[in-house]
This record gives C-alpha cells, structure tokens and sequence, in this order.
C-alpha cells in the first residue's frame, strides 16, 4: 500500500506531501489541486505507458494538442516552469520510490532518418522522412533499489517519439475514474469477464443493489460488435446497466475497478457525483467491502459533506472495513499549498457536532 505521495513542482504543487490510507478522501475549495493528487498519482503508477502525458490532456478535455513543449509537456510543471524537474515521491513499506520528469533542449545524438530517392527522382535530393527537434523529456524511475527505468520523449516532424533505454513495468494496477468522463462500456465489459471467470462477478450485482434493490445479476451482452454490461431487474428482460441512471452507472464503474484491481490503487475524482444522498451510506458500505475484498487502495476527492460523513458512519459501523482517512488542502497568505489530516476520531466527532469539514 502507499503510505504517503510527495510532490515537487508539479502542477499547483511546489512541495506537498499527503499521508494515504486503504481509503483517503481529499477535499478542499476549489483550484487547490485536490484532482491534480489524483492525475499525480496516476502519473506515477502509468510510468511505463507512452501516452502517459496525452491521455491526462484529453481527461482535462483537450482534444486537439499542439506539439509544442509548453502545451504539451507544460501542464504538469508547477506554473508551466520546464527548466525545473518535477518529481513525484512515494513511499511503500517506509521505503520511497521516485518519478522524476525533466525537460531538455539539448539532445545528444539527433537523428534523421533518410530514405533513398525514389526511380525518377534526383539522387542529389534525399527523401528526409522523420527530423528531430531539440525538446524532449526525460521520464527516470528509481527504486530502493536504485535507477530501475528511464525513458525519453521528443518530439519529431511526424508526432512525438517515446524512446524506453531502461524499462520496469509497475507491480501495482491503476485504474482513474474523472469527473466528467464515462468509461468505456468495452473496457468496463473487459473488467467484468475477468471477474467471472474467476467466478466473483456476483460482487457486481451485489453492490449495485446499494442504490437498485432490483439487480439480481449482471451479465455481458453483445450488442451489434460491441459487449455491454446488463443488468436483471425482474422486468423479464435484461436491460443495459447505463439505462438505470447516472448513479447506477457510476458505482458500476467504481465497483469493477476495485474489484478487478487487487492490491492496485484506484483514483476517483468526485466520488460523490451522481449519488442521491439517501443512498450515500449504502454505497459506501459497498465500496469498503470491494475495497476490503480486493486488497485495492482507494483516493477520492469530494465537495460534499454528505459524503464525507456517509463514508465516516458507513465504515465505522462496518466490520473489517478498511481504515478511512481524510487530508484537506488548504491555502496560506502566499499561496502556498499544505495538507490537514484528520483522524477517524475527529471525523466522528465532526459528524456528531455537525461541524464543517470540506
């Protein structure tokens, strides 16, 4: 498990460390960096993923990505400051591990491709097919073992070359579930065979019935040339899982991460969206379960109070709960970043006096 995540100049962050627990919420006002813990996180674990920098981008909504190193590799560097290496720590079992992303205009090197000229065409005129810019980053993980992988990415007349010298590949499974995005029915369809075949898929129907008392199994059914997750709810008929609500779907997707990802980290930001706060309780009874079956970590952020209390009671009722904890990021006079935890204790107390804890 990660015990706690240190970040230095990346995002809004110029030193922040947050201690993590099996489950930690994160709250705090708005633009103090509470879904960049989570993009961090993520970061951390999809090192050995080229698309590490494009797929944040397109989470943040951005469909079209100038190659260019500000645009680019930019926005996970505090205040978009490239001639500063941005580093993510954290540490497992006491011991730290590192992610150090840092940027570069002077590559050692260059290469040119050339292919030879075509029939017809002047010998005198190479065909020059990919060229190299100097702007690159340079991705290095290392262990307590020392240097484990490093990696390269530059930019080149065709796109952008990711160039791997030393690779590791993560013993931890990630999983991130935004705000505003749907997960993609194939990949939840993918996520959920896995489970039955190893014969846990009841597990999904049991949670979902949190929110619909009326799921009595979930099943794969190909539609056209696409599976989709259904859903019995006594109707006489299997409906697709997406048609019971936003809520429905939501804890769908939150439940099949946990569950298909043991010993993994998943990061959920707004856990709370979607949830009518009636049934809020009863969800996060069934997340602490999947959680405590799975061996699986989860980080969430939250603008709710709502759920922060549903998630305190829930868990603190339930046997053999995983232990929750809360950090709030809070701003100082010079803008600066700090993490506030808060104790189980002073989360039941809160709750008890209905004091303000976002």
């Amino acid at each position: 498990m990660f015990q706690s995540v240190r970040f230095q100049h990346f995002k809004r962050f110029d030193d922040l460390e947050i201690p993590l627990s099996p489950i930690t919420l994160i709250g705090g006002k708005n633009n103090v960096g509470k879904s960049s813990v989570l993009e961090g996180l993520f970061l951390f674990a999809d090192r050995s993923n080229p698309n590490l920098f494009v797929r944040q981008l397109t989470w943040r909504g951005l469909s079209a990505i100038p190659l260019e190193p500000q645009a680019f590799w930019g926005p996970f560097f505090r205040n978009y400051q490239l001639d500063t290496p941005l580093s993510i720590v954290v540490k497992e079992e006491g011991i730290p591990s590192v992610l150090e992303i840092s940027y570069s205009e002077q590559l050692e090197g260059t290469a040119v491709d050339i292919t030879f000229p075509s029939p017809g065409q002047s010998a005198n005129s190479p065909v020059v097919e990919q060229v190299m810019f100097p702007y690159a980053v340079r991705i290095q993980y290392s262990s307590g073992e020392g240097l484990v992988q490093t990696a390269t990415q530059r930019f080149t007349t065709s796109g952008v070359q990711h160039r791997v010298e030393r690779f590791d590949r993560p013993a931890r499974g990630a999983a991130y579930i935004g705000s505003k995005m749907r997960v993609d029915a194939a990949e939840e369809a993918e996520r959920f065979g896995k489970l039955d075949v190893e014969g846990r898929q009841d597990f999904i129907a049991q949670g979902l019935r949190a929110i619909d008392p009326r799921v009595a199994s979930v099943s794969t059914i190909v539609l056209g040339d696409r599976p989709v997750l259904h859903a019995d709810v006594g109707i006489g008929r299997k409906i697709p899982v997406m048609l019971l609500g936003d809520g429905t779907s939501r804890l769908l997707s939150i439940l099949l991460a946990l569950e298909s990802t043991p010993g993994g980290i998943v990061l959920v930001d707004e856990i709370e969206k979607g949830f009518h706060y009636s049934v809020v309780e009863e969800v996060w009874r069934a997340i602490g379960a999947a959680v405590a079956r799975s061996g699986c970590q989860l980080v969430a952020t939250t603008h709710s109070i709502e759920c922060l209390h549903a998630a305190t009671v829930a868990l603190d009722q339930q046997a053999g709960a995983p232990l929750l904890s809360y950090t709030r990021l809070e701003e100082r006079r010079d803008r600066s970043l700090h993490a506030v935890q808060a104790s189980v204790e002073s989360l039941l107390g809160a709750v008890e006096l209905n004091w303000e804890m976002r």
